[in-house]
């Protein structure tokens, strides 16, 4: 039988989620980590970014395709870094 009691679930779990699953994909992806800070926030998503950002050489972000539809729906977290960053941004794509 399944357990239907709620799973507590708060920020910090979900920050220090973001960060395990984040440290494996830059530990699979780059051969010298020492240099890399990885942090998780919460808040408005652009914002967070671009605020610790602030002090960085250079900014790497992951995208997702979308359609020029969803784009006006949604609107664009990597647009607003792209153009509100004041370092260099780098863009990965991701079909997921």
């Amino acid at each position: 039988a399944r357990d239907s009691r709620p799973v507590e679930f708060n920020v910090d779990d979900a920050e220090e989620d973001v960060l395990i699953r984040t440290k494996d994909v830059v530990e699979a992806s780059v051969d010298e980590t020492d240099r890399i800070k990885l942090k998780a926030r919460y808040g408005e998503v652009a914002e967070e970014i671009l605020a610790e950002a602030s002090d960085a050489r250079y900014l790497v972000i992951g995208r997702r395709k979308r359609t020029p539809t969803g784009k006006a729906i949604f609107g664009s977290v990597t647009q607003s870094v792209l153009l509100d960053a004041a370092v260099p941004v780098a863009t990965v794509m991701s079909d997921e």
